[in-house]
């Protein structure tokens, strides 16, 4: 039977995310933060010995849901130590735009402009969670190391005369870059008795490695988890990434409404 804490969340939830949505939508409109969506689908298969391995895709918009931002394809594996403790370890496959840029000259004209790429990006992870649990509340708290490479790759640059007018084209080779991040997080989920849905909100701090641990963003989430069938699990998030360095990639603060789907064998 449904307990009224459920029905309650059931009943608020589509209020909230569509005032959460709107919200976004003005402060995106008025030039302030960027917002988005995530699209994502994964499987995971529980394996013997406390092994889980799992294969995850993510599509990316963002600039007010009118540009392309990342395709992610992700395979991983958890191991659970004890029934408090389990380790991850994680590849990610990333596809998406480089970063343009334009430069102008001291009197305010255009003096060239870097075209914006596609380009792939590799990176690896290694984590630690540890959780407990109090009532019905689970809180937990995971160090995640991460590793991103973006090879080097080739653009165009295009020249302009001080008069507006197109001058010349030429090749613009990047180099390859490296971040080394530690993102921290902390999160509360909610089990309601009887309830095929399961709240839960987190605070995630990264830092870069590289400048001795200057943070480079923090992370927001809220969301909750419907589970449909023992099999099939639909989640719906809205984070908030508030960028504190250039180590991040997007460069600008971001809501970001997202929905997923997971198949658990």
């Amino acid at each position: 039977m449904v307990n009224r804490a459920c029905h309650i969340l059931i009943v608020c939830l589509p209020l909230l995310f569509g005032k959460g949505i709107a919200l976004a939508a003005d402060s995106g409109s008025s030039g302030g933060d960027d917002v988005g969506m995530s699209l994502t689908i994964g499987a995971e298969k529980k394996l013997h010995k406390g092994f889980t391995v799992g294969l995850n895709a993510e599509y990316r918009q963002t600039d007010n849901f009118s540009s392309f931002e990342r395709f992610t394809l992700s395979p991983s594996v958890d191991y659970k130590i004890t029934t408090w403790l389990k380790a991850s370890a994680g590849f990610v496959f990333m596809y998406m735009p480089s970063d343009g840029k334009t430069r102008y000259r001291d009197d305010g004209t255009i003096k060239w402009i870097r075209a914006s790429k596609n380009t792939p990006r590799y990176r690896a992870y290694v984590a630690l969670t540890g959780s407990y649990t109090i009532a019905r509340l689970k809180f937990s708290l995971r160090e995640r190391y991460q590793y991103t490479r973006r090879p080097k790759y080739t653009t165009i640059r295009d020249y302009f005369t001080k008069y507006g007018d197109y001058n010349y084209t030429e090749p613009d080779e990047r180099p390859a870059t490296s971040h080394h991040l530690l993102r921290s997080r902390l999160a509360v989920e909610y089990d309601i008795r009887h309830c095929p849905l399961t709240p839960f909100v987190s605070a995630e701090i990264y830092n870069s490695l590289r400048r001795k641990f200057k943070t480079s963003k923090w992370r927001y989430m809220a969301g909750v988890d419907w589970k449909v069938t023992k099999r099939n699990v639909l989640s719906l998030t809205w984070t908030y990434d508030v960028v504190k360095g250039e180590d991040d990639i997007s460069g600008r603060n971001t809501h970001l409404i997202g929905l997923g789907y997971t198949y658990k064998f």
